[in-house]
């Protein structure tokens, strides 16, 4: 059985080799392979998961680059796709220690992948399935993404998504929304940063009244990460806690949102707790935080777990119509 299906884009991705606020000032860059359902599934078999990736590139340099290293990262590749019709998806990207990077993205083979029975045969046994709203974004990919996502959910499998929403990738917000409310009933899990949350439903709003506005989309657990601020989690059944992080200098924040979802599905496959295994996701994502560019050298799984018994998180008490069962 595999144990980890990431189904989305691919990027190259240059992230400028100094700190900067804007692209504009960048000269020199740094080339990494990226992506977030990517990034995930180089991340999984890093820790030693059978991880599958069902992806697209371009028949070019960086395509053979992108499938070389998923090959050297112990990527299950069967399921990656290659095009003549458009170049693998490229990312220019800013350095930063906190917030949001500035980011062009030059969308290509990313949003060409095409169902076949081949995925279609994996997502009948496996353990959890990935994807995110930037795989979304265009067809045929989200069409291809859309019906494997439900058929795996008739079969009982966990499946999670990354909201990763920008309008400079999905320019429609409203085509958005659209989607999302399609997709989120089929969801177990799903992880918005601050930001997402901002861009789709305006500043302002508390912590609480974002995970609300997710578990109202029909979602089954929420955890919305807030950076120095912590990570705040709520499910429809009423289970909702606060995790408190660790004071760290960061080194690049790029990839810190995928290194939480690798130790929280650890946790996961690992049969922990949802509090132990977010709080695994916490301990990978501040481990992130002292590397620039990808993670390379990962810890131990127990290890992993040991040390989030050292993070801090409380339960949170919530109005009783804050905590009542959505259907």
């Amino acid at each position: 059985m595999i144990d980890f299906l990431a189904l989305g884009e691919s990027l190259i991705d240059l992230i400028s080799s100094k700190y900067i606020e804007s692209l504009s000032k960048a000269n020199h860059f740094d080339v990494f392979v990226g992506g977030q359902p990517t990034n995930l599934a180089i991340n999984m078999a890093k820790l030693g998961y059978r991880s599958a990736l069902a992806t697209c590139l371009g028949s070019d340099g960086l395509g053979r680059k992108a499938l070389s290293y998923f090959q050297a990262s112990g990527v299950i590749t069967d399921y990656v796709q290659v095009t003549e019709q458009s170049p693998t998806s490229l990312a220019m990207i800013t350095r930063k220690t906190t917030g949001t990077p500035e980011f062009i993205i030059y969308r290509g083979a990313d949003g060409l992948l095409k169902s076949n029975p081949a995925i279609k045969n994996i997502a009948k046994d496996i353990r959890i399935i990935h994807t995110s709203a930037f795989a979304l974004s265009r067809d045929p990919t989200r069409e291809t993404i859309l019906d494997i996502i439900k058929f795996a959910k008739n079969q009982k499998h966990l499946i999670t998504f990354d909201p990763n929403y920008h309008p400079h990738i999905w320019p429609d917000k409203k085509d958005f929304i659209e989607t999302i409310k399609d997709v989120l009933p089929y969801i177990d899990i799903t992880k918005p940063s601050i930001e997402d949350s901002e861009r789709l439903f305006g500043s302002g709003l508390t912590p609480i009244e974002y995970l609300e506005k997710f578990l109202a989309w029909g979602v089954k657990t929420v955890i919305l990460t807030m950076g120095k601020s912590g990570v705040y989690v709520s499910t429809n059944d009423g289970c909702s806690f606060e995790i408190q992080p660790n004071d760290i200098n960061p080194s690049d924040v790029t990839g810190a949102g995928d290194a939480f979802w690798s130790g929280l599905l650890s946790g996961l496959l690992e049969d922990k707790t949802l509090q132990d295994a977010a709080c695994m996701g916490q301990v990978m994502a501040e481990y992130k935080l002292h590397k620039f560019g990808p993670i390379t050298t990962f810890p131990d799984k127990e290890q992993l777990y040991l040390n989030a018994q050292q993070i801090q998180y409380k339960t949170l008490r919530l109005k009783p119509s804050q905590t009542k069962k959505r259907r």
